[in-house]
């Protein structure tokens, strides 16, 4: 039942065999799957290059936003201060 050319084993032996060979099922699916991850990867670094790029632009507009509080704020502590009667 087991050792015969059509046994058990024999059939399971040529079920399994194709399945594992280079070019089988598993192989394609092996490298189905690699070629997903690389390109997954591929796009997280570019969303994350894209990410890095907006948070530098960001930066630049905080600190210009900043400083241009900075000077309005001192404008105005020199327009109060020219203003109010002595």
């Amino acid at each position: 039942m087991f050792s015969a050319t059509d046994g058990v084993a024999a059939r399971l032996k040529a079920i399994v065999d194709p399945q594992l060979a280079t070019d089988g099922l598993l192989a394609v699916k092996t490298n189905t799957l690699n070629d997903r991850k690389r390109n997954i990867q591929a796009s997280r670094e570019a969303a994350e290059a894209r990410l890095a790029v907006i948070e530098k632009r960001y930066r630049a507009q905080f600190v210009a936003l900043d400083r241009m509080l900075a000077e309005m704020q001192g404008t105005s502590s020199y327009v109060s201060k020219i203003s109010t009667p002595k």
